[in-house]
């Protein structure tokens, strides 16, 4: 594999959101990321939670969104160190697509919370 700053470059990139597979091409830097993000349960009728692993410390943020784009949950995480993190979303019944900004990345998932 190609590098550049030390850090392997990927032409295919493949991200896993929970059951959905995405697949695209870039030619980008590693992912700060390892294996995207989690969110569970999806559907749920309680607090959700968004499961993440760095793989390095960047800026963390996360955002839920509402049906119409519309930013309903924001929550800085900081810089976390590398490793496993979560946190809980207090949203209310809807249907919401979960951003992650992870540095310059974008990670994102849907989510349903029932009544």
């Amino acid at each position: 594999m190609p590098t550049a700053f030390g850090r392997t470059l990927h032409s295919d990139v493949s991200l896993y959101y929970g059951p959905v597979h995405v697949v695209g091409t870039s030619t980008a830097i590693e992912s700060a990321l390892q294996g995207g993000i989690v969110l569970s349960p999806s559907p749920t009728w309680g607090v959700p939670m968004v499961r993440f692993t760095t793989i390095y410390s960047v800026p963390v943020r996360v955002r839920a969104l509402d049906a119409s784009g519309r930013v309903v949950h924001e929550r800085d995480m900081g810089v976390p160190f590398p490793g496993e993190h979560t946190a809980d979303l207090q949203l209310p019944a809807g249907i919401y697509i979960v951003e992650l900004l992870a540095g310059k990345e974008s990670y994102k998932a849907r989510l349903v919370v029932l009544e």
